[in-house]
Formats: C-alpha cells, structure tokens, sequence
C-alpha cells in the first residue's frame, strides 16, 4: 500500500506541475537570412550589394516573426499572451551583431513581429508640437496625409542594439572555444556535406537550367 501511495502522489505532483506550468519567457538565436556571396568571384552583379540579404532571405525573416508573433501574442494553444501587441522596450530586448545583413534580418522579422498599423497614435492636443524646428516644405499636406498615425501606416519603430564584435562578448563568437571547434567539425563532416547538397542541388541546377 506505501508503493501505491507513493506512485499515486508522485503522479498527482506532476499532473499539477504539469497543469500549472507557464511559459515566461522565450529567447531566440537566428542567424540572418539568405544572401549574396561576400566576394564578387564570377562578375555577378548584385543590386542589394555583396554580403546582403537577398528578397528571399528578407522574407524568411518576416514571415518568422508573423509566426512568432501568432505564438506569442495573440494566444497560441495552451500559451497565455506572453507580449504585448505593441512594442514594449521592457518587454522585448533585440539585439544584433553590427553587421549589415544581420540588422536587416531582424527589422525584416520585426515588421512580421510587430506589423504596421498597430502603433500608438499621436495626441490631437501633441499634433502642433509633433514636428521638426526646421522648415519642412509641403507640411500642411504631409501632416494631413498622416492624420492621427505618428508615422506612415502605423509603424512601430523597434530598437536593435548592436555593439562591435571587439566588445560584443554576447553575440560574437570568436572567442568560444565550442563554436570555434564546432565550426570546424561540421565543415570537415560529410555528412553535413551530404545534407547540404542534397538540399540546394535541385534549386541551383534548376536556377543554371533556367538561366541558360
């Protein structure tokens, strides 16, 4: 009777942990989205510039932050609305390495995570005072065309920190003994090799096909 009893109230604890448990906080690791090469090799001109996201990496990164925001803030499946809707700096802290295409990678997923047309609009009382001391052309008609919106569309500007790799000892890398060995292993592994080709063959011999 004492193993039953045991048994029984070890599975009643989980069943409330279980039950009761709440998500509090998430944190994310991505790196950037697909890009260009970083060397111009072949002659290839590139309109976003070497190293930069391509169309197709700016949107991966959009369309992860649609997702994330559907998780987080509108009430997933047993996951209570972690953050709210509209940019909070207390409750939501980007960072990214200073690097171009990495800046861009997390505006590209915070423009899904935090959309256009859901910012906090401006004051009637603050519309006087909510412009520039410097001569603007055209202003009448600019501040008509917002009307209540402090910007365009109702953008909520995000702040992205970033700090240089020298001093960046969060995000870079360069001195960890395990990324630096596990870099190494996974270029020597050919089975990641494997992988990799079985991924991108079709797309690239799809894309020569097309363009020949």
């Amino acid at each position: 009777h004492m193993n039953k009893t045991v048994l029984l109230l070890s599975i009643l604890f989980c069943l409330i942990v279980t039950v009761s448990a709440r998500l509090e906080m998430v944190a994310e690791i991505c790196r950037h989205g697909s890009r260009v090469p970083q060397r111009d090799t072949f002659g290839t001109k590139y309109s976003n510039g070497l190293g930069m996201p391509t169309p197709s990496g700016l949107r991966q990164h959009y369309l992860l932050g649609i997702e994330l925001r559907r998780r987080y803030m509108k009430g997933y499946p047993n996951v209570h609305q972690l953050v709210d809707p509209v940019f909070d700096p207390n409750e939501a802290h980007v960072r990214s390495t200073q690097t171009a295409r990495t800046v861009q990678s997390v505006y590209s997923q915070l423009l899904g995570l935090f959309p256009v047309g859901i910012a906090d609009e401006l004051e009637p009382e603050l519309a006087d005072v909510a412009i520039p001391l410097i001569k603007l052309p055209n202003l009448d008609s600019v501040v008509d065309s917002l009307g209540s919106e402090a910007i365009k569309a109702g953008m909520q500007p995000v702040s992205v920190r970033n700090f240089h790799r020298d001093v960046d000892r969060f995000l870079a890398f360069g001195d960890c003994p395990y990324m630096s060995n596990d870099f190494i292993r996974r270029s020597e592994d050919p089975e990641v090799w494997k992988e990799l080709d079985e991924q991108f063959r079709p797309i690239i011999f799809n894309q020569i096909a097309q363009a020949f």
